[in-house]
């Protein structure tokens, strides 16, 4: 490496170490989060249990919405 390099090297360690000890809780916890944002994206993807389990208790049933082939005369109607 030559000087330029390092003083450069030298100072994004510095920039990093202040911010780090300035936002250390920030850093902290958006750490953490991701870190468990990311198990449970892989949890979803991977496990077909866990999976069924997001699916059943978040997602609507199908049952609850009419078909849309039902409004399809009202539908004609109004566009005249």
């Amino acid at each position: 490496m030559n000087d330029r390099q390092e003083r450069v090297l030298r100072n994004w360690r510095n920039l990093l170490w202040d911010f780090v000890k300035r936002e250390w809780f920030a850093v902290l916890l958006w750490s953490r989060l991701g870190a468990i944002g990311a198990c449970l994206l892989r949890l979803v993807f991977q496990d077909g249990a866990v999976r069924k389990f997001f699916i059943f208790t978040y997602l609507p049933p199908s049952n609850r919405f009419d078909d849309v082939g039902l409004y399809l005369p009202y539908g004609m109607i109004l566009k005249r």
